[in-house]
């Protein structure tokens, strides 16, 4: 031992006495840089010059000297400030701190800022006694107390939670197991002393707590069993075991006292999001499976009920057979299957049921107003009786429509030998020519001959007006006797029960006017016939006494009777014709009119003015104008 501090103290000597020598040679500043330059050029050596190119530091000396700076600045240093300490040149700094970060792992570069994980280590335990003094501190307060990126940041409590820093973290926060367990004491007697259902948003909101925090809490109470309650649509909403049972106990009663349940009520409690599973499931064990409807679930006492109240019914209001509040769409659901087996009944205006006999009887109800409704269109509208003219002209050939009946072959041209002549036209050749022209046009004519002259028969129809006060008093009569109090007859089921009706009776509508205007029709032809009868006598004897009178001899006096024979049978036979043309036409009136003045005599008849104003009622064409001209020629002198 003694040996080896001589010699240690024997080379001390040597040093002193080699750096207290002076030497014999010394090289001049200007050669020390010519070899340096050399030696970087001959790549031995590797230099970093300063900005002012005064000094040059080799790459290792750089880099011992940022690390001596970085440590200067407690291992936290700008890059900057790397330069402008070092005097060299910013892309080298950066380059050269580039490699070092690569070279060493507890070297960071962040933001431009070279760190040392000794710094690091720091910032953990600074969190660690921010953490310890406030129970919990959160990433964001963090990131803007130290001045480091979130991501370096999440890195550091990540790296150093469990052994530096103490507690656990939640998405951007950090808590103690002491807060964590302050705050569990909260949430369980939050979440037991809760009565109505609650949101783990509204808890949260209440609490003052992150909601994720607060699911993790509730998670682990509720697998500890620490909760009286469950949780329902994803867990979103607690609902109390005391609020449960009190909602299934309130359905219960109501379904046992009122026979039914709204499904609306039961979702609106915001227990259950399927309330026709729940009340199936709830009331199962009543003994009766509960009857669901489109809004509500039934007993099925109510259906039984309805469909006793059925039997031998005419006409019902489901609202009133029944207590439990129903939609239409329920009414449809529930009558659906009664229904299907009883073809007697219909269902009308959503909860009204009928039963077919009593349409049937009700529709033969109608039986003296349709004939009343016939007799009093046939009166009112002559153009129905021209319509039922046609329409026997267009069933009839033209020969057939020739023989109208009864002497008018008669009506023609009529001439004395020798004398001046009376010549009447063939009205019943112009009629039948009319009627042929008719029938060429086919349908398209009857059609615009109905328009013209009125409505169409076809267009004749029972209306809602005629017959809702008749449907009001026997709804009612049968209403009263089942015993209702307070009348449930509503104008939708009168309308309900008129589109039942209306195809009815219409039909029969149509059919007794067709009766009515058979039976006109039948009339009338007997009155043309009768027409024709007259008009062929009239001519005979107007023949005749244009004979006699040519016979006398005298022309003055043959000109006189003339006279005398055109105003007197003269205007009959044109009365008559005029009679015969208003009864083709329907003019029932202007045909009486003219029958009463062709068997009137003396001044009982009608002047010429007269039966002009009985001509003109005539339809314009061709009948009103050779009329005209008769009643022209009858104030003449002559016969022609």
């Amino acid at each position: 031992m003694s040996a080896t501090w001589d010699e240690i103290r024997g080379l001390a000597a040597d040093l002193q006495r080699v750096q207290l020598a002076s030497a014999k040679q010394r090289l001049t500043e200007r050669n020390c840089i010519e070899i340096v330059q050399r030696l970087s050029q001959m790549g031995l050596i590797k230099l970093v010059y300063t900005c002012d190119g005064k000094a040059f530091l080799t790459e290792a000396e750089l880099a011992k000297e940022i690390r001596e700076e970085l440590e200067l600045h407690q291992h936290r240093v700008n890059v900057v400030a790397l330069q402008e300490a070092l005097n060299i040149d910013l892309g080298t700094v950066e380059q050269r701190v580039r490699e070092l970060v690569k070279s060493d792992p507890e070297l960071h570069l962040v933001n431009g800022e070279l760190m040392h994980e000794v710094y690091f280590r720091r910032v953990a335990h600074e969190i660690n006694e921010a953490l310890y003094e406030r129970g919990h501190v959160t990433l964001g307060e963090l990131t803007k107390l130290h001045g480091l990126p979130t991501q370096t940041l999440t890195s550091i409590v990540r790296q150093y939670t469990g052994t530096v820093i103490q507690g656990s973290q939640e998405d951007d926060a950090l808590f103690t197991d002491r807060y964590l367990r302050r705050h569990r004491a909260r949430v369980r007697g939050c979440f037991n002393a809760a009565i109505r259902p609650l949101t783990v948003q509204q808890a949260a909101s209440q609490l003052r707590m992150p909601e994720k925090l607060l699911r993790t809490v509730l998670d682990e109470l509720h697998s500890a069993g620490e909760l009286r309650g469950a949780f329902q649509g994803g867990k979103s909403t607690y609902v109390p075991s005391a609020f449960s049972a009190a909602h299934d106990d309130w359905a219960r009663r109501f379904y046992a006292q009122n026979q039914y349940m709204e499904l609306e009520a039961v979702r609106r409690c915001g227990l259950v999001s399927e309330p026709k599973a729940y009340l199936r499931r709830l009331l199962a064990d009543s003994g009766q499976e509960p009857i669901v409807l489109k809004t509500c679930v039934v007993s099925p006492d109510v259906s039984a009920g309805l469909e006793a109240a059925l039997d031998g019914v005419r006409w019902l209001d489901v609202g009133q057979a029944i207590t439990v509040p129903l939609t239409d769409a329920d009414v449809d659901a529930l009558l659906s299957p009664m229904l299907g087996s009883r073809p007697d009944l219909v269902q009308v205006a959503g909860h009204y049921v009928i039963s077919r006999k009593w349409l049937a009887d009700l529709c033969q109800s109608f039986d003296q107003f349709l004939n009343e409704r016939a007799e009093a269109l046939v009166k009112s509208d002559p153009s129905l009786l021209q319509q039922q003219h046609q329409r026997r002209q267009h069933q009839l050939d033209p020969t057939d429509a020739d023989d109208d009946g009864g002497g008018g072959q008669a009506i023609g041209k009529i001439k004395s030998g020798g004398g001046p002549g009376i010549k009447v036209k063939n009205t019943k050749n112009k009629y039948a020519a009319g009627r042929a022209a008719n029938k060429a046009g086919g349908k398209a004519a009857a059609s615009e001959a109905g328009t013209d002259s009125g409505r169409d028969r076809d267009s004749v129809t029972v209306s809602l007006s005629d017959v809702s006060n008749q449907l009001r008093q026997a709804l009612e009569k049968q209403e009263e006797a089942a015993g209702f109090g307070e009348s449930s007859v509503s104008d939708e089921l009168i309308e309900s029960v008129y589109e039942l009706l209306s195809p009815t009776l219409n039909s029969n509508l149509q059919s007794r006017l067709g009766s009515v205007l058979t039976a006109d029709s039948a009339n009338k032809r007997q009155a043309s016939g009768a027409c024709q009868a007259r008009a062929a006598a009239l001519v005979k004897q107007m023949r005749l006494f244009e004979r006699g009178a040519a016979a006398l001899g005298d022309a003055d006096l043959q000109a006189t009777l003339n006279k005398h024979l055109a105003k007197s049978l003269g205007a009959a036979l044109m009365c008559t014709l005029l009679e015969y043309a208003a009864l083709s036409c329907g003019l029932d009136d202007c045909a009486k009119q003219a029958a009463a003045a062709a068997s009137a005599t003396g001044s009982a008849g009608l002047t010429g003015d007269q039966r002009q104003k009985l001509v003109e009622q005539l339809p314009a064409g061709e009948d009103r104008d050779w009329l005209t001209l008769i009643n022209l020629a009858l104030n003449g002198d002559s016969m022609e």
